[in-house]
């Protein structure tokens, strides 16, 4: 409990992400304690933001974040 706890904030921040990413065509599921979203909006985001560009996936807070569902 004190683990989902400590890694809401981020949680809350990947959902946002991953909800705007959701209006782009991005796809989710749940997988066991996590949320994935991948594809659409997720695989532009990866693909263009400095940080994290040509990543494959990203986690924030208990949210994956993809660029495809595999």
């Amino acid at each position: 409990m004190l683990g989902v706890l400590w890694a809401l904030p981020w949680t809350a921040v990947g959902l946002v992400i991953g909800g705007v990413c959701l209006a782009f065509g991005a796809r989710v599921q749940r997988c066991g304690g996590a949320v994935a979203f991948w594809g659409g909006g997720v695989r532009w985001l990866l693909g263009h933001v400095p940080v994290i560009r040509r990543a494959a996936a990203v986690t924030v807070g208990h949210v994956v974040l993809a660029t495809t569902r595999e």
